[in-house]
């Protein structure tokens, strides 16, 4: 259980920076485990390193702590779905979308504790306000999450997301939508090496044989070290707590929670996702909306060869059974 309250860490900031400092960075790299102790990565320990080193400062300032979950493109501002980055489960859907990512370890039955960004932004400017006027014994914490008032499982994420995503594909795409969701370590490691390692190594070879660079196994080295992060928060459950988040959403005025919305029980999920994989489309693969039906041709086409293959792989397959069949028993 995540509550809205501080966690003590085995190191203040200071010592940390010394650490650092003192530390050749191979070494540094060596004992980073031993200083994350139960910590997952990095990204949250230096996080609550941050928020250590805020509660220990004791400057006479009106300060509050805002923990966004999983942030994804925003709803409706400034721009309908902008995102500038594919990180956390943006990097899973465009990968999904473009071809690239065909399998994720990640538990498609958990909550996917994702949040839109300007929501997140717009609970930051609440809890700014109030702050500067109620001045508390203790910092206030405010977790930001989805679970506890609109909850989503991976499953739902990533349906949703192909669902609304084929209907416009963009040219950039090197083969249809088709993911696999393995909560299993064992079976992620060979669907990833059977989906994305080896044709990797094809695709590398071709490009060999033309005389281009090699450069698609860098691109799924990269796509499994960013894997390993985001499969950590994908198939383990966390409980939160938001109660502060939800009373301090009460205590705005009916006018300010129209111009500042962030309660998440008034999200419409499908809503949101049907212009989500449209503003991958735009902001991140930059492909112009007037390309839309040239992408559709071309994404049938690549719809078109998948589903052949398939069919040709399935008829290996039972060949190979009746002949292993026929070897045994005639």
């Amino acid at each position: 259980m995540i509550e809205e309250k501080f966690y003590d860490v085995s190191y203040d900031a200071d010592r940390l920076i010394q650490i650092c400092n003192a530390t050749p960075p191979e070494m540094l790299e060596k004992i980073t485990p031993d200083l994350l102790g139960e910590w997952p990565n990095t990204y949250v320990f230096t996080k609550a390193i941050a928020e250590d080193c805020i509660r220990k400062s004791n400057l006479q300032l009106p300060i509050c702590i805002v923990r966004p979950a999983i942030v994804v493109p925003t709803y409706k501002e400034p721009l309908r779905s902008w995102i500038d980055n594919v990180y956390g489960a943006t990097g899973i859907a465009v990968g999904a979308g473009v071809g690239l990512i065909r399998v994720a370890n990640i538990d498609k039955n958990l909550k996917a504790e994702i949040v839109p960004a300007d929501y997140v932004i717009n609970c930051i400017i609440g809890a700014s306000y109030k702050t500067s006027l109620e001045r508390q014994a203790e910092i206030p914490v405010y977790n930001y999450v989805s679970s506890p008032e609109n909850l989503i499982t991976w499953s739902q994420y990533m349906h949703q997301s192909e669902r609304f995503g084929i209907l416009t594909p963009t040219l950039r795409c090197l083969w249809v939508y088709s993911l696999v969701l393995t909560r299993n370590k064992i079976l992620y490691t060979i669907y990833a090496a059977l989906f994305h390692t080896i044709p990797a190594i094809l695709m590398d070879l071709g490009l060999i044989v033309i005389g281009k660079k090699p450069q698609m196994l860098n691109v799924y080295k990269k796509i499994h070290t960013f894997a390993e992060t985001i499969a950590y928060f994908g198939t383990r459950s966390v409980e939160f707590k938001n109660n502060n988040t939800q009373n301090l959403y009460e205590t705005l005025s009916e006018p300010d929670k129209k111009l500042f919305p962030f309660s998440m029980s008034k999200l419409d999920w499908t809503d949101y996702f049907k212009t989500h994989c449209l503003g991958f489309r735009t902001y991140l693969v930059k492909d112009d909306l007037s390309s839309i039906p040239q992408a559709k041709t071309r994404y049938f086409r690549l719809n078109l060869a998948h589903k052949t293959l398939k069919v040709i792989g399935y008829l290996i397959i039972l060949r190979l059974i009746y002949a292993l069949i026929s070897y045994l028993f005639f």
